[in-house]
């Protein structure tokens, strides 16, 4: 082979990556141009908020600004709940809705409640499921430790059987400092002490719970340990 053919099969390879590089760069351009409809958040929608119709619309974004992860169809949203607030012109991620059955009916209320969540429910826990809820009254067994001569300095937690609040609560026969608050708890959302969005510092549950069972589970956060118990679905409602 001369050194003029030589020449030739250089400059031939050349203009072959350059036309190679070109072809991929057009394409990688012509992606990006490309438009497609996403579905978005018509408007704010508040956390806890059941999504209706009017709460969706579309909006034309090009084809590389789409989530993998968002929901383009309405009928898998309409009826949902965010369980956390969604931005004006949002997509609308998979992992930021959530059943509707966690929003409030008319005689149920959301307590935010600082648990231990590795000691509740062994920290297996998550948004939708069903929760027993115990209250650890400590001041009982401070009033034995007293009794029994322990030198305990602080303010000395009433007795909940003298405590109104409390009055009706059901307590176990295994030992009168654990009462049983409701067995028809569920989890709303929660955050663990570790995640940095938690100004608190310590595990937080929101748990929905009857009208009726607020002020014990009110005087349980102030005056000793609430637990989670996790149920079946099928388990019976009683309290």
């Amino acid at each position: 082979m001369t050194l003029t053919e030589k020449r030739i099969l250089v400059i031939a390879a050349f203009i072959a990556l350059v036309s190679a590089v070109l072809l991929w760069w057009g394409m990688g351009q012509w992606r990006q141009g490309q438009q497609v409809r996403v579905l978005v958040a018509a408007r704010d929608v508040e956390a806890f908020q059941v999504i209706k119709a009017e709460d969706l619309a579309y909006q034309t974004v090009p084809a590389s600004a789409r989530l993998p992860e968002s929901i383009q169809d309405p009928a898998q949203l309409v009826g949902r709940m965010a369980n956390v607030k969604i931005l004006k012109g949002e997509q609308i991620l998979k992992r930021k809705v959530v059943e509707s059955n966690l929003a409030l009916q008319e005689n149920e209320r959301a307590v935010a409640v600082p648990v231990d969540i590795v000691r509740s429910a062994g920290g297996y826990i998550s948004p939708g499921e069903p929760v027993d809820v115990y209250f650890y009254d400590e001041g009982i067994n401070k009033e034995k430790n007293d009794a029994a001569g322990a030198t305990n300095k602080g303010t000395v937690t009433p007795t909940p059987g003298n405590n109104q609040q409390l009055q009706g609560l059901q307590e176990l026969p295994v030992d009168k400092a654990v009462r049983l608050i409701t067995t028809m708890g569920q989890v709303m959302d929660f955050k663990k002490a570790s995640d940095p969005n938690n100004k608190d510092k310590q595990d937080v549950v929101l748990l929905k719970v009857p009208e009726s069972a607020v002020p014990g589970l009110i005087y349980a956060i102030n005056a000793g340990k609430v637990v989670l118990v996790k149920r079946p679905a099928t388990t019976g409602k009683t309290s």
